[in-house]
């Protein structure tokens, strides 16, 4: 079987991992805020950018209005911010 690196193990790999060092240093009752966190910054972040592809494809130049994304019940995550 192939050896997994770094350019193939995948996010998920790299969450998990993460996730294991915080796990020696919270815990178990912190632990689960911390992760439930993780997951709703993630959820945002993932709704954001299917609101921006949705925003450039229809061309009227509305991907940096902020109304845009709140009027779908969005969060407008700035430029650099996004998980």
């Amino acid at each position: 079987m192939a050896d997994k690196t770094n350019a193939n193990i995948g996010f998920e790999k790299q969450l998990w991992d993460a996730a294991c060092v915080l796990w020696g240093h919270i815990p178990a009752a912190e632990y689960r805020k911390v992760i439930i966190g993780l997951i709703f910054l993630r959820y945002i972040s993932a709704a954001f950018d299917k609101r921006y592809q949705e925003l450039v494809a229809e061309g009227d130049g509305f991907e940096d209005d902020r109304d845009a994304y709140t009027m779908e019940n969005v969060f407008f995550v700035p430029e650099g911010y996004n998980f």
